[in-house]
């Protein structure tokens, strides 16, 4: 099963006023806006609404036409609404397009201040899971910046950034790199080495190293990232939990967990303090958490996080945004972990429908869900079914990552599993040895997903009659497992029944009993919490 910790979106701040503002008198209407934005700088996203609803209010005349200054407040209203976890709220869209409305009547639509406007449509877009309609968006803002900014401009650099999250999102890596490269080489240039921008900037490009399997340059620039913001915003404020659940991912994904799991509590706890449990990025540190604590055996622990991070996400954001698909697909994983298919089938059948309605059938995310409603339909006895869906998800995933990725080796994987069940023995073996040399090189010889493919492997030997072989791979894994897990880890449990029942086809009787005693104790211990 394939767990989905992450769904980040890094954007800049929008301040009030455009590139190449230099107003020579602050009026009472600019000392309101000034003041809202430095609510959305400090995060306090409730405060920011609540003050630009009432300047809206003030200065908005009835029966006259809207002004610029209208705009602008409508635009820091929509932010915080977005930021404050409101994106799917229609009024914000609503005030969005009225914004866009103000400004093209007063500057054509293709001003800067159009521009300013259209950027904040396009992130309602985004987070709300239109992406297709935010990629048009950001386009349509980048080709306006570049026309009438020169082109070192930070503003032309936080549209590259919104664009490459974009298209990372969308799955199209290769047109996103470039962008949040130079996206970053801008902001390197233009801004102060502590800015919270330049953090921004960073963390898109992290992004991006992360999801392309490039973990070794991913981790300095989320380490950045993460210092800028603590020594410029303070310990406690809302992109610190962010930068810290963004290098949590990274470590959890690494196989260290014990490293990751006190940067979830602490995003957590500071989401919960500053935006509420009901925000969805409180929702995301809940999901990011139950699965490190599933991944360490505590299901008791992960499975109420990720009923309310669900709870959370179709309240907040719809019942077909893709992070409904993603809290459903760990809610499902984790019923698939404990042998309860049938309750975890339609989870995952549900999350396949969302996720090629809102991402398009030929994103690496429908691959992802692809394979998970395939092994669930393995479990359950459709392995006709269940082979069709894998064979589309590895072209999918060859497609748009190439032969040797990372996260394609996932669905490798469970192909070379259903191969085996299946009986196709010599196609098994040449996916596992193709699973097992991916993650080696791309993981390390010590993760514990080259643990797992080791033991598929030993799986295909054993039911070939290789049992030597099999026995001699298994405790290669089981050793992998132990050092990375620890002893009473479920991977680790299933590594010392597979010992286990080679042993007793070795005739070895006794080392058998005493492998599936130990293994019986640690799933008593494990299973008596649910």
């Amino acid at each position: 099963m394939s767990l989905f910790r992450r769904f980040v979106l890094s954007f800049a701040l929008v301040t009030p006023l455009l590139a190449g503002d230099t107003p020579t008198s602050t009026p009472a209407p600019a000392a309101e806006v000034a003041a809202i934005a430095d609510l959305l700088k400090a995060g306090r996203y409730a405060e920011a609404e609540k003050a630009a609803r009432g300047e809206l209010v003030r200065i908005a005349v009835p029966g006259k036409m809207d002004t610029a200054e209208t705009a602008k407040v409508i635009n820091l209203l929509v932010e915080a609404k977005w930021r404050g976890g409101k994106a799917k709220d229609p009024e914000a869209r609503a005030l969005a397009q009225r914004s866009v409305g103000i400004m093209e009547r007063l500057h054509g639509r293709g001003s800067l201040e159009t521009a300013e406007s259209l950027s904040l449509l396009g992130r309602l877009s985004l987070m709300g899971g239109d992406y297709p309609g935010a990629r048009a968006i950001f386009e349509e803002v980048l080709a306006i910046r570049e026309r009438l900014l020169p082109a070192d401009d930070i503003a032309v650099s936080r549209t590259l950034g919104n664009l490459s999250s974009t298209l990372r999102l969308m799955g199209d890596f290769d047109a996103a790199a470039p962008l949040a490269e130079r996206s970053l080489a801008i902001a390197e240039q233009k801004l102060d080495p502590g800015d919270p921008d330049l953090a921004d900037a960073i963390g898109n490009l992290a992004f991006l190293e992360h999801d392309r399997g490039d973990f070794e340059k991913a981790r300095p620039l989320y380490e950045r990232a993460l210092a800028i913001n603590e020594k410029a915003l303070g310990p406690d404020h809302v992109k610190v939990a962010k930068c810290l659940s963004d290098f949590a991912n990274l470590l959890a994904d690494t196989g260290d967990n014990e490293g990751a799991k006190p940067l979830y509590e602490r995003a957590l706890r500071i989401a919960e303090g500053a935006l509420g449990p009901t925000h969805p990025d409180t929702a995301n540190y809940l999901n990011n958490l139950a699965i490190v604590l599933q991944d360490m055996g505590d299901l008791a622990g992960a499975r109420p996080l990720y009923e309310r991070a669900l709870a959370v996400y179709e309240k907040a954001l719809g019942p077909d945004h893709p992070k409904v698909g993603l809290a459903l697909t760990n809610l499902g994983s984790l019923l698939y972990s404990i042998g309860d298919y049938s309750a975890a089938q339609p989870l995952f059948e549900r999350a396949l429908a969302i996720r090629e309605k809102t991402l398009g059938s030929e994103h690496i995310e429908v691959a992802a869900s692809l394979s998970n409603v395939a092994g669930n339909l393995t479990m359950l006895g459709d392995l006709k079914k269940a082979r069709r869906l894998l064979d589309r998800a590895v072209k999918i995933k060859e497609k748009a990552l190439g032969a040797d990725s990372a996260n394609l080796a996932y669905t490798l994987h469970d192909l070379a599993i259903l191969l085996r069940r299946m009986g196709e023995f010599t196609a098994a073996e040449q996916t596992a040895q193709r699973t097992l040399a991916i993650w080696t090189n791309k993981l390390g010889p010590d993760h514990p997903l080259t643990a797992e493919a080791l033991g598929s492997l030993a799986e295909i030997r054993m039911r070939t009659g290789d049992y030597q072989g099999a026995k001699d791979l298994f405790e290669q894994a089981h050793a992998i497992a132990e050092k990375a897990l620890g002893s009473n880890h479920p991977r680790v449990l299933e590594g010392s029944e597979q010992v286990a029942e080679v042993d007793w086809a070795l005739g070895r009787r006794d080392a058998a009993l005493e492998e599936s005693l130990r293994a019986a104790a640690i799933a008593r211990e494990n299973f008596r919490q649910l």
